[in-house]
């Protein structure tokens, strides 16, 4: 059986190096940050979507999102934050829904461990056998995000 194995905690926690861990051991790693930028990116559905709801300076004329203003109007309103979340986060959960399925049926990898912020808040938590929470010091997690 494939174990599919959830990490997520606060910032500059060591999520990421947990993750190269267990990429080490075998595991399949996924990003649910990077999911959901891919998402954004090819799910035409959800461009609709997000247009509909932040207007058109939600896209730079490349047709990428502008991501500094769609977050300086979603993270200081509640309401909008909310909208995003609820464009982004099912899309996102159905593909990391079907990367662990398919990893179940190739039994190419021993588990699957996919990082995320947002796991409770997105309920992307009923998707694991596992959740692991990491965490450091609030000193060494601000230390690793002035670094970065």
């Amino acid at each position: 059986m494939v174990l599919a194995i959830g990490i997520t905690g606060g910032i500059g926690g060591g999520k990421t190096e947990v993750c190269r861990m267990f990429a080490s051991l075998g595991a399949k790693v996924l990003s649910a940050d990077a999911i959901a930028k891919e998402v954004i990116a090819t799910d035409s559905q959800v461009r609709q979507s997000l247009r509909r709801e932040f207007g058109k300076r939600a896209f730079l004329p490349d047709e990428s999102l502008d991501r500094k203003f769609v977050a300086d109007l979603a993270f200081g309103n509640d309401k909008l934050k909310n909208k995003l979340d609820s464009i982004v986060h099912p899309p996102t959960l159905g593909k990391i829904r079907e990367e662990i399925q398919a990893a179940r049926n190739s039994g190419s990898h021993p588990m699957v461990v996919v990082e995320a912020a947002l796991m409770y808040e997105s309920g992307a938590d009923e998707l694991f056998d596992y959740i692991i929470v990491v965490e450091a010091d609030p000193r060494r997690s601000i230390e690793r995000v002035v670094k970065r």
